[in-house]
This record gives C-alpha cells, sequence and structure tokens, in this order.
C-alpha cells in the first residue's frame, strides 16, 4: 500500500465512527479534509460499499462492508 493510498484509508476509517456520533456527512467529509461531500462520499462507497447515511444506520462487519449493504452493491 502506498502512503497516499494508506492516508486516504485511514481518513476513512476514521470516517466509519464520525457518523455515529451524529456528525453530518458535510462536517465529516470537511473535517477529514475532503474538497467536497461528493468527493468522500465517493472515496467512502469505494471502500465500505454503502453511502456514509447508510453506513451510519447499519453496523461494520469484519469486513470493514456496512451490514445492510447489499453483496452485489455496486461500488
Amino acid at each position: 500500500m502506498t502512503p497516499d493510498a494508506w492516508r486516504r484509508h485511514a481518513r476513512l476509517l476514521e470516517a466509519v465512527a464520525r457518523p455515529r456520533s451524529g456528525a453530518s456527512v458535510t462536517a465529516i467529509a470537511l473535517d477529514l479534509g475532503y474538497q467536497s461531500v461528493s468527493a468522500f462520499s465517493q472515496a467512502f462507497r469505494a471502500s465500505f460499499g454503502a453511502s456514509p447515511g447508510r453506513a451510519r444506520l447499519c453496523p461494520l462487519r469484519a469486513t470493514n462492508r456496512p451490514i445492510c449493504a447489499s453483496p452485489t452493491s455496486a461500488l
């Protein structure tokens, strides 16, 4: 894993815990250094298979995928 990929992944793991704290997706995206909510949402969906809003409602499995996400959901 490259240093940039590691940094990106670490930011997204931080984002996983924040929606459960009640923070808005916009606040989380900007706080973690994303230029836009759209960029954050795309990166989150690519890594975890669900949008940040949906992940807020669903616990994560050991695979870092929300339980309520379909295994065949589009990335």
